[in-house]
């Protein structure tokens, strides 16, 4: 297991913020500003967990605009926050000793401690905004998913 340093709910509590887990139907985590907790769903594997809580972290770390809507703005909001995630949990030399070793993104992303959308979006950054080709190819999104919170 490589697993970077980075631990969000670490962080999160460093910022005053608890973390419950309950039966949630709609969603992987809501915030719940009252309770300065972040609810994430019970069941979920420690990896996709860590991967929601970072996630998470982005957007109470990123103010948001007073104007923002439920459309093109939060497809933004969520985007960044899954590009800020991705930052914070994969670590760049890791991906590279990676590439001599693991036979495709699956197994790149679970040496690495992570889901393997987090590592499709650093790729992304990293990679593929850049013209470059990646080392492995893209999943194929479910396109229940379009927002990173929302279950499928």
């Amino acid at each position: 297991m490589v697993w970077g340093m980075y631990d969000p709910v670490d962080e999160l509590r460093g910022l005053g913020v608890h973390v419950r887990r309950t039966d949630l139907r709609t969603a992987w985590a809501i915030w719940v500003p009252d309770k300065s907790a972040v609810v994430v769903a019970a069941g979920l594997t420690r990896v996709q967990e860590r991967c929601i809580l970072a996630h998470q972290v982005q957007h109470l770390i990123t103010p948001e605009p007073p104007y923002a809507d439920a459309g093109a703005d939060a497809v933004e909001r969520e985007r960044l926050a899954d590009l800020g995630a991705a930052e914070r949990l994969v670590d760049g030399r890791s991906v590279r000793k990676l590439l001599t070793v693991a036979p495709g993104a699956d197994r790149a992303a679970e040496a690495l401690g992570v889901t393997r959308r987090v590592l499709d979006t650093w790729l992304h950054a990293h990679y593929r905004s850049k013209g470059e080709p990646t080392p492995w190819p893209a999943a194929e999104r479910d396109p229940r998913c379009a927002v990173a919170t929302l279950r499928p």
